[in-house]
């Protein structure tokens, strides 16, 4: 991904069969990122998202 300030280098351990879709479980190997500011993003049915101040929990 190009662009992106941080990103997760990750090894599967885990693959669950789930209706059509597979859940896959990873263990994160590298944290890989670059000084910056941005907004967080979310990935949900197929497509990112921006995190927005309005949507984020809390």
């Amino acid at each position: 991904m190009g662009g992106v300030l941080w990103a997760l280098r990750c090894r599967i351990t885990h693959r669950v069969p789930v209706g059509a879709s597979i859940l896959l479980a990873a263990e994160v190997l590298e944290v890989v990122g670059q000084p910056g500011q941005g907004t967080p993003l979310v990935y949900h049915d197929r497509g990112f998202y921006r995190l927005t101040e309005e949507a984020r929990a809390g």
